[in-house]
């Protein structure tokens, strides 16, 4: 069965490892599920019972996406869960996904919280993370010895984003490793009239 790379990036109900002062694991979670029962996630159902800790904190964003202060990532940056890091810059966290996709599914996020998609990020704080994220893509490539490497940046709920706190997969692909490749083209060509009506409402939005 082909396994799909988008629906999920959740929390599990346990932080794998005993001790919560450890800074070696992590509780991320990027489930493969068919997209046909994305809405029957079993950590959907948990998410929508748990309660949130008192004192949380939903914080409107430029997106419209709400920023939940308890997020999980926030804490992995502050320490009180942990991780298995990769790297630390000033800025920016990589680690591996507690629940990978392939060998070596990794995460890059901000340290900086308060941003919920890529789409509320300032300038200064997208480029001091994004500039970390060829150097994890080179390692995790060449150290895997994959065949290529999908990188997945989720914004949104519709977008399969469940962890609101911007971050970036970088997922290390291989032949027949069973996930869905993302071809670059629908196979229909956009028509002049609708490509030029799309370009300038975008452009308008700059």
């Amino acid at each position: 069965m082909l396994r799909f790379i988008t629906p999920f990036c959740g929390l599990r109900a346990s932080v794998p490892g005993s001790r919560s002062s450890s800074k070696n694991h992590c509780s991320h979670n990027l489930r493969p599920v068919p997209q046909c029962t994305a809405r029957k996630s079993p950590f959907a159902s948990k998410r929508s019972q748990s309660k949130r800790a008192a004192g949380t904190r939903i914080l409107t964003t430029m997106s419209g996406i709400s920023y939940d202060d308890d997020n999980i990532f926030k804490k992995i940056v502050e320490g009180t869960i942990p991780c298995y890091k990769i790297f630390e810059t000033e800025h920016a966290l990589a680690f591996l996904d507690a629940f990978p996709m392939t060998r070596g599914h990794s995460l890059l996020i901000p340290k900086a919280s308060g941003f919920a998609t890529v789409m509320d990020m300032p300038e200064d704080v997208a480029a001091n993370v994004l500039k970390e994220l060829p150097r994890l893509a080179k390692a995790v490539h060449e150290a895997m010895g994959s065949d290529g490497v999908n990188i997945i940046q989720n914004n949104g709920g519709a977008a399969g984003q469940e962890v609101f706190h911007a971050h970036f997969h970088v997922i290390p692909r291989f032949k027949d490793d069973g996930l869905v490749k993302l071809a670059g083209a629908s196979g229909g060509m956009i028509a002049q009239e609708d490509a030029l009506s799309i370009q300038s409402l975008i452009q308008g939005k700059l």
